[in-house]
């Protein structure tokens, strides 16, 4: 793909080349070569600093990106670059005779001025050549690579951990925007659906034709295109495959199937079609993971979506340490790119380990920021990491783009919550309410700021539909209690302290229960303090309850006995 975009570039067909080079962009966002190449057919200035910067991302020494950026304004170089392009090796300077032009006085002086001066010349003739406007540009003459089954990928990861603050000051994208791509709000290219296992075929102007309309979403008109190349070749297996992604994007599955099988009937090698097959198994059976994939990666250890459908099974199934081995794998064998670093952060965050999820999930945000799914992973993380304000920011901008999510709802109403913003943590939980009525935690955590603001009304609501949602919760019978107490009706709140008592198996929220049970014979009139020190003493000899609670028992206890001596009777 890489040579077809630099015989484009070439040739002069910038829109052609800029296509090739987003799809290898979009696989490959760590290469610096498709960054450098991609410099020279995009339209503006602004885009051309950004792919030269990411040049630099990834190849920080990168002189060609170091002196576009200078000529652009958007880099001022250091001593040691300077130095570097005075620097002309193997060259050693020779004395002028003596009666030579050359021999004057002030001439070292001369030669100091000299010699920036004509670099800095040089500067501006390479940046006109490479940055002249589209009709008139000239290829860069950057050494042609060597085909390979798929996009070269790097051997290792050459990635420097991102500063943190990079990507977590960004805003977040506003709701009114939410009909725009992200991409294009994020300042990256667009880029249309990569199909991979393409191979060009310049035999066959429909053939062609057929791949540019497959690329473009004109599916049907794809299929007829290559129905003109069977006619004069029947024997070439790319066309079949093509057939099979068109059929496939279609909805027809079978049509797809029949395709791709033709196709490794003439090449059993083509990986390409093993993953189509292993597209359409997961399809009609989202539960099974196809060996297709496992075929398809066997053949090219480069195939980067088979990789990624395997990790988008293990993400939907919960298998964390599958997905880890996986991305592990995939980096081991060459493959590294945005997604799989995204994937990784998502398995390591559900395992717990936190530190290096985020490190994880910002290497992939800040290599391609398109990607949405990284916004949500970013705010679990950062929650779990208590960094609730830092999470609100990458929770809201991909809430613009999947308003229904309900795991990003539950995690924006924590963070907004735990920041003090009661306001933001109703509006999260009543949006996730609009598109689940009856979400238990929605419901329950609702009815629990409800309460806490005095609106007792609105938590009974929330808690009686939590409670026919799930009537043996404990959480609801102790916040039910709690609720009664607050609207004077000391007789429900201790039926519903006695409910939570005998439902839960949670040794703190049992203490809890006990704790208000204690309060509400406190509290009787007259009071019955026999009876709260027997609660108390329950707290104190419950079986793995918190330290903190155990302590307070004793307090209480202590004081109780203070205030009470009872008298045995007679």
């Amino acid at each position: 793909m890489l040579t077809e975009a630099i015989a484009a570039v070439r040739s002069g067909d910038n829109s052609h080349a800029r296509e090739l080079l987003t799809q290898l962009v979009r696989v490959d966002s760590s290469n610096p070569e498709y960054w450098l190449w991609m410099s020279t057919v995009v339209e503006t200035e602004r885009e051309r600093i950004y792919c030269l910067k990411s040049v630099l991302k990834n190849d920080p020494t990168n002189r060609a990106a170091l002196r576009g950026l200078t000529i652009l304004g958007a880099h001022a170089p250091s001593k040691t670059e300077l130095s570097a392009v005075v620097d002309i090796p193997h060259r050693k300077i020779i004395p002028p005779r003596r009666g030579s032009a050359l021999n004057i006085p002030g001439g070292n002086r001369l030669s100091l001025i000299l010699i920036p001066a004509l670099a800095l010349v040089g500067l501006v003739i390479v940046g006109n050549f490479v940055f002249r406007p589209r009709e008139t540009s000239i290829a860069p003459t950057l050494r042609a690579p060597t085909r390979t089954p798929s996009p070269t990928p790097a051997a290792t990861a050459t990635h420097t951990p991102v500063p943190v603050e990079s990507v977590l000051d960004r805003t977040a994208v506003p709701v009114n925007a939410a009909s725009t791509p992200l991409p294009l709000l994020v300042g990256v290219l667009p880029t249309k659906t990569p199909y991979w296992g393409i191979t060009p075929n310049s035999g066959y102007e429909a053939y062609s034709s057929s791949v540019s309309a497959l690329k473009e979403g004109k599916f049907q008109s794809s299929i007829q295109l290559m129905d003109q190349v069977i006619i004069s070749d029947p024997l070439i297996p790319d066309v079949y495959f093509v057939r099979g992604e068109a059929y496939r994007q279609l909805g027809l599955l079978e049509e797809a199937e029949v395709e791709y099988l033709r196709a490794l009937e003439l090449n059993p090698l083509m990986a390409a079609a093993h993953l189509g097959i292993g597209k359409i198994q997961i399809q009609n059976n989202p539960d099974s993971l196809p060996s297709a994939f496992d075929e398809a990666i066997a053949l090219d250890p480069f195939l980067m979506p088979a990789y990624l459908e395997v990790m988008d099974f293990y993400a939907a199934q919960q298998q964390w340490e599958a997905l880890t081995l996986t991305a592990n794998a995939a980096m081991q064998s060459g493959v590294i790119t945005p997604l799989i670093y995204v994937h990784l952060a998502n398995a390591q965050y559900n395992s717990g380990q936190y530190d290096r999820a985020l490190n994880n999930v910002l290497i992939g945000t800040s290599g391609d920021p398109a990607i949405l799914q990284a916004y949500i992973v970013q705010g679990q993380i950062l929650i779990a990491l208590g960094r609730y304000d830092e999470a609100i920011a990458p929770l809201n901008t991909y809430l613009v783009y999947v308003p229904d999510e309900v795991a990003a709802l539950l995690s924006l109403a924590q963070a907004t919550f735990n920041v003090g913003d009661i306001d933001g943590a109703l509006a999260a939980y009543s949006q996730l309410l609009q598109f689940e009525e009856r979400n238990f935690e929605a419901l329950f955590n609702r009815s629990l700021l409800y309460l806490e603001r005095g609106n007792f009304g609105e938590a009974q609501i929330d808690l009686e539909i939590a409670k026919e949602v799930d009537p043996q919760s404990d959480r609801v019978a102790i916040t039910f209690a709690k609720l009664y107490f607050n609207l004077g009706d000391a007789e429900l709140a201790l039926e519903s302290i006695e409910e939570a008592i005998l439902i839960s198996q949670n040794p703190d929220l049992q203490a809890d229960a006990y704790a208000l049970q204690a309060e509400y014979f406190e509290n009787k009139d007259p009071a019955d303090f026999f009876a709260a020190i027997v609660s108390w003493q329950r707290v104190y000899a419950l079986q793995g309850v918190s330290e903190e609670r155990r302590m307070k028992a004793s307090s209480e206890l202590l004081r109780l006995r203070i205030i009470w001596y009872p008298v045995p009777h007679l």
